[in-house]
C-alpha cells in the first residue's frame, strides 16, 4: 500500500528554506481508477486543474493542485484496446 501525505508548505515539519511554492513540476501518482478519485476530489473541494482523459501514451489523467500549489498527476493505465493509434 502507497500513503501520500500532502501538507501545507507551513507545516512545521516542512524545514523553512523548502517552504517556498515549487513551480515547474509534478508529482505523479498512479492509481487503478483515475474517475472514482476524481469524483473523490470533486466532492472534497480539491482544485481539478485538468479532468480525466485519455492520453495517447495510454494512461487515463486529470490534474490536481495541492494545497501548496504542486501540481499533481493522478494516472491510471488505459486498456490495451483503448489506446489511441499513434
Amino acid at each position: 500500500a502507497l500513503e501520500l501525505g500532502l501538507l501545507l508548505r507551513s507545516h512545521e515539519t516542512i524545514p523553512k528554506p523548502y517552504r517556498d511554492v515549487p513551480r515547474g513540476g509534478l508529482i505523479t501518482v498512479v492509481v487503478d481508477d483515475v474517475d472514482v478519485l476524481y469524483e473523490r476530489a470533486q466532492a472534497r473541494g480539491v482544485r481539478v486543474v485538468e479532468a480525466p482523459r485519455d492520453m495517447f501514451y495510454g494512461q487515463r489523467r486529470m490534474l490536481l493542485e495541492d494545497p501548496a500549489g504542486q501540481l499533481v498527476d493522478v494516472s491510471a493505465p488505459m486498456p490495451e484496446a483503448t489506446i489511441p493509434e499513434l
